[in-house]
């Protein structure tokens, strides 16, 4: 390392430097190829490569970040040591790749308990919850709004901290009739809680006797993808909220 990093201020700079291109600017580009360079399979990505790497991108988005983030890290890193150095700077392949197997391990196993046990990444795949959410979007799951969840399982630990509200948007596992693939994660509103009951009048939901109130707001059509969705876009009004439907 050149000796100019002995002078206070250009050791500053130097670190600040050093935290950027190996934290703030690998971050932003994991996120940017996340989001634009990995394919979906909404996009017909379904087998080979891409299909493999639509079922990460889909599935296990936080893992991929967290690999894009310690490649392109160790990448910065590189790139700006030797930028600033006299001589020329350690080659990537030699005492790196044992620091980078660790971090890269530990950064996995700490996605993974974060991921199970305290907040998640699920990527919308159907056009059911229109227009609230998109085909495509990505949303962040809060695992202990309702209870702890033990790590790399579906169980709560001990007394749930709160019971679902009307109107939450909660992602659970079920299994649909007539499908494959075994269980499979939905993203649906809460309408109703333990011990209501729900029924429909003249196409009007109504929830213990009383008639949800609701009005037409006009024409809807979307594409997404390969699929039109066409329909009546209704507002719904919940409790104190309002939410938008498609009929």
């Amino acid at each position: 390392m050149t000796s100019e990093t002995n002078h206070p201020t250009r050791r500053a700079t130097f670190r600040a430097g050093h935290l950027f291109f190996t934290l703030v600017a690998p971050a932003l580009a994991a996120l940017v190829l996340l989001r634009a360079a990995i394919p979906s399979r909404l996009e017909g990505a379904r087998g080979g490569l891409l299909g493999l790497l639509a079922v990460l991108g889909d599935e296990h988005s936080l893992l991929v970040f967290v690999a894009l983030f310690v490649l392109l890290s160790e990448v910065g890193r590189y790139w700006y040591r030797r930028r600033r150095s006299d001589g020329p700077a350690e080659p990537l392949g030699k005492r790196n790749f044992i620091r980078v197997t660790a971090v890269v391990v530990g950064m996995a196993l700490m996605a993974f308990f974060v991921r199970s046990s305290v907040a998640g990444v699920v990527r919308v795949v159907g056009p059911s919850m229109l227009p609230t959410l998109e085909m495509g979007d990505r949303v962040l799951v809060n695992r202990v709004a309702y209870g702890f969840t033990l790590p790399f399982t579906e169980s709560k630990a001990g007394k749930a901290f709160a019971a679902p509200r009307r109107g939450d948007l909660v992602v659970f596992t079920a299994t649909i009739p007539r499908t494959v693939g075994g269980p499979q994660r939905l993203v649906k509103r809460v309408l109703a809680v333990p011990g209501d009951t729900i029924d429909s009048e003249e196409g009007f939901l109504r929830i213990n006797g009383w008639r949800v109130p609701s009005c037409d707001a006009g024409p809807y059509a979307v594409m997404t993808g390969r699929l039109t969705v066409r329909g009546r876009l209704s507002v719904e009004f919940l409790g104190d909220q309002t939410y938008l439907t498609i009929e």
